[in-house]
């Protein structure tokens, strides 16, 4: 599979560039057209996570020469399929593409590097000259977006949320390399997904970058801003060990493409004109959640980016993940410090507690906070006591309010001893 894709598809690609230049000039597939750039000073960016499925069913035909297959009836990946319903050459050929915002994995990192096939190895090693993930430049930023991330989906949403909403889409520039793209902050569609490979790979994720076409039908409200005929295009795939490649487009989806994205296996579209009618199209997409990813420099974009990522347990955040208090009867007042926060796009969250004898100083905010907890046990009788903290969302969100507990026990003496041992050394 490692390096079936971008040989089958070369001659899709060359194709339709050659039918965009009879056509009038080619272009390429930049960002959708409903989602302009902006420069915006230390936002979040705001990842939308979807499930369901779409299904579209395509006609491709050329007017000058028969379409072949290059000994494929079809692509199944993780979560997208394509099938070729008319193998043998000719003037039409009809395909459907179907895809599953779904990521079901729990491969965690780093991931078990001597486990994984040779050929899924391959794409962890750098390319000269494309992808640097040996350049420390990347090795830095990868390691700064993945710090303290256990779970490899989460992992790839840092890493395209971080590439989508950071490089400005341009389709002249010169060099397409990860490194260029990184240090100019600017890139074609290759560049967005050399980038995203460099990122990955350099965080221990095998990610090989394809290349394929992308037509300009709408799904989920938006196109791509590209010709009747379609236009060729670059995304990544991202190797999960409990599942297999997963596709992303680090311009606008984490772990999932729609169906406007062909990844045909065929040798050639025709080499004069290209039609491409989609004969049904449907899509059953349901918007679950929405996780903010707090990047503290400059962003060039600030749209959402569509996910299919498990957002479960990492919206609310809090530390330390609990107290066990020991205090004496004598000194009746302390504090302690808790950080929480809330990554939904909003950011907005609530803060309770069950027990009067513990009260926090903030109970509500839109931001991480570190908030101080004032803890009073006047008229406590000596024993041991639990609370509970209770980090909330807040309730006017159109999502599901979601909420965490954090336990507290204190144990109250009425006098507390310490004692001194002494230092000892092994003669």
């Amino acid at each position: 599979m490692n390096r079936i894709w971008p040989a089958v598809l070369f001659g899709c690609i060359c194709a339709l560039i050659a039918a965009l230049l009879v056509g009038g000039g080619a272009s390429e597939a930049g960002a959708p057209a409903r989602a302009p750039a902006s420069v915006v000073q230390n936002t979040t960016i705001c990842e939308q996570a979807y499930t369901g499925t779409m299904r579209s069913v395509y006609r491709i035909c050329s007017t000058n020469s028969s379409i072949s297959i290059s000994g494929q009836s079809g692509i199944h990946l993780a979560n997208y399929d394509l099938w070729v319903h008319t193998p043998q050459p000719r003037p039409c050929i009809t395909i459907t593409i179907a895809s599953r915002l779904a990521v079901t994995s729990s491969s965690v990192l780093p991931l078990n590097i001597g486990s994984l096939p040779g050929d899924v190895q391959y794409h962890l090693q750098p390319e000269p000259h494309f992808i640097q993930s040996d350049d420390p430049a990347i090795i830095g930023l990868a390691q700064e977006l993945t710090t303290g991330v256990t779970q490899q989906d989460r992992a790839v949403a840092r890493v395209m949320s971080w590439v989508g909403s950071h490089i400005s889409y341009t389709n002249s520039v010169v060099s397409n390399d990860a490194l260029s793209v990184l240090n100019s902050r600017t890139g074609s569609r290759q560049g967005f997904a050399a980038l995203a490979a460099a990122l990955l790979r350099a965080s221990g994720v095998p990610t090989q970058y394809v290349t394929g076409g992308v037509v300009n039908f709408s799904v989920l409200n938006w196109a791509w801003p590209v010709p009747d005929q379609g236009d060729y295009h670059w995304w990544v795939l991202v190797y999960y060990p409990d599942i297999g490649w997963v596709p992303s487009d680090p311009q606008h989806t984490i772990n999932w493409i729609d169906t406007s994205h062909i990844a045909a296996p065929f040798n050639q579209l025709g080499m004069e004109l290209v039609e491409i009618t989609r004969l049904s199209h449907s899509e059953s997409i349901t918007l679950t959640e929405q996780y903010g990813q707090p990047f503290t420099d400059t962003l060039v974009r600030d749209e959402p980016l569509y996910s299919a990522v498990n957002t479960a347990g990492h919206l609310l955040e809090f530390s330390p993940l609990g107290f066990y208090l020991l205090l004496p009867k004598s000194e009746p007042q302390h504090t302690v410090t808790l950080t929480v926060a809330s990554l939904r796009c909003d950011g907005l969250w609530t803060l309770s507690s069950n027990r009067t004898w513990i009260t926090p100083d903030v109970t509500a905010g839109s931001v991480g906070t570190a908030v101080r907890l004032d803890i009073d046990t006047n008229g406590l009788a000596p024993g041991v006591y639990t609370a509970r903290l209770t980090l909330s969302t807040d309730s006017s969100s159109d999502y599901t309010p979601l909420s965490r507990a954090l336990p507290v026990t204190l144990v109250l003496a009425e006098q507390i001893h310490t004692i001194n041992l002494p230092a000892v050394t092994r003669p």
